[in-house]
């Protein structure tokens, strides 16, 4: 019938686009261990590849990546894997696939465990930050408290201390030119936020509007940007931009703590600053305006820009 007749060429269809996508990505992976083996062939000393947040990896990063750690071909260099315990259990893609590496025994697999720095180094670290010794009584008990909101996550305690300044209760004392607070610890506690990224998020209500906007747009996107698509984004409802005046807000930008430069391109400088910043831009009006705006400039890039992998 005319009806099966269709479906079976819409089958023959899409298993040919099926053998064209598998073809392809077969290509790929063949193509970057050759590309490494060449690099690391011509190096003196090993070559380090640093891989963060696997936690969050797809399965064709996966494949990729079982493909260069079981390769014998691949020799002079090291991978060093990041990942949030928390978030990988047995049955998570990378566990398994540590599990395939570890069983063929044919690579050098160490496992680290990082854990939060303890009250100690919290205490130093604080103690550096105001510019006093550890055993002041006063910085035993504001570290105390930060520790107890941060369980020691550096991240987390850098952004508490922060929102301490934002709201002046830890503030620099411009005639005693000394970091003081003058609060209770249950007071210090009240003022700190027990979600960092209600802490960051504060902190971009502070910001100035053009710095909110920038960041705004940005979190929308998982990946990098470059700046020439950063100016097309920030280009909208009557705004104007030089690349010149990105890059000093840009730079703002990294100066507040907000973002980096992996040169040529700017990302988020941890993922709950994009998380909160995100969070910031569901607030606004214009939501659907802004993703409509965001899908049009990425569109206009054109042909060779992989912009479906955002």
């Amino acid at each position: 019938t005319p009806l099966l007749d269709s479906c079976v060429v819409a089958d023959e269809k899409t298993a040919k686009e099926d053998v064209i996508v598998h073809s392809t990505m077969s290509a790929i992976k063949e193509c970057t261990l050759q590309l490494l083996c060449s690099i690391c062939s011509a190096l003196d000393n090993p070559l380090v590849i640093f891989l963060d947040d696997l936690q969050w990896a797809d399965e064709a990063s996966m494949d990729m990546l079982n493909v260069l750690l079981t390769s014998s071909e691949l020799k002079n260099l090291m991978f060093i894997c990041a990942y949030r315990s928390n978030e990988v259990d047995v049955e998570h893609s990378f566990s398994k696939l540590m599990d395939d590496v570890v069983a063929k025994g044919e690579e050098s697999v160490e496992k680290m465990e990082l854990f939060s720095l303890s009250p100690t180094s919290i205490t130093s670290f604080i103690a550096d930050a105001v510019k006093k010794e550890e055993e002041d009584t006063e910085v035993q008990e504001l570290s105390s408290v930060v520790y107890q909101t941060t369980m020691g996550n550096i991240f987390f305690t850098k952004q508490a201390l922060e929102e301490l300044v934002r709201k002046n209760i830890l503030f620099y004392d411009m005639m005693c030119f000394e970091w003081r607070w003058v609060v209770t610890k249950v007071e210090l506690a009240n003022n700190m936020s027990a979600d960092v990224v209600e802490s960051v998020l504060g902190k971009i209500r502070d910001l100035p509007e053009e710095m909110q906007e920038l960041l705004s747009l940005m979190s929308y996107i998982p990946n990098a940007l470059d700046v020439p698509t950063l100016k097309a984004l920030m280009c909208r409802d009557g705004a104007s931009y030089e690349e010149s005046q990105l890059n000093d807000l840009l730079q703002q930008s990294s100066n507040e703590g907000m973002l980096l430069l992996v040169s040529p391109n700017w990302i988020f400088a941890h993922d709950r600053i994009r998380q909160a910043s995100l969070r910031f831009a569901s607030e606004k009006s214009g939501s659907e305006e802004t993703l409509l705006h965001i899908s049009s400039v990425l569109l206009a890039e054109g042909a060779g820009r992989e912009w479906c992998q955002y």
